[in-house]
């Protein structure tokens, strides 16, 4: 039941809910706060290890580099893609196959995705 209790001051009831309605908004208000402080402390977390990661990678050399026009050359994910690209054409073109099987082993622990046997169970 909404309105002025019998006997009582429409004052006093407006007077309640203008206070609701301010406690209500500071809580709000306070909630708000502390999120954009939370995302705040997020953001800057993920900057620094992003910063970080990319120091790692060029003290390691790998990563982008800068190019001879200022531009930057490939990264060393594409370019270890290209690599594979080329040892497998070179197995397809017919050349050495040996050799190509070699290089393509070396590659492949390079790269870290060849299995190695001891990991390997065949089913009879």
């Amino acid at each position: 039941v909404f309105g002025v209790p019998p006997g009582g001051s429409a004052f006093v009831s407006t007077l309640v809910l203008a206070l609701l309605i301010v406690f209500a908004s500071l809580g709000k208000h306070s909630f708000e706060t502390r999120d954009r402080q939370t995302f705040r402390g997020v953001i800057l977390e993920r900057t620094l290890r992003a910063q970080a990661e990319f120091e790692l990678s060029r003290r390691q050399g790998r990563g982008p580099r800068p190019g001879p026009d200022g531009t930057e050359t490939v990264e060393e994910a594409e370019a270890a893609t290209l690599g594979t690209v080329s040892v497998f054409d070179r197995i397809e073109s017919g050349e050495d196959q040996l050799a190509s099987l070699r290089h393509l082993i070396r590659v492949g622990l390079k790269e870290h995705w060849l299995i190695d046997s001891s990991h390997l169970q065949l089913d009879p």
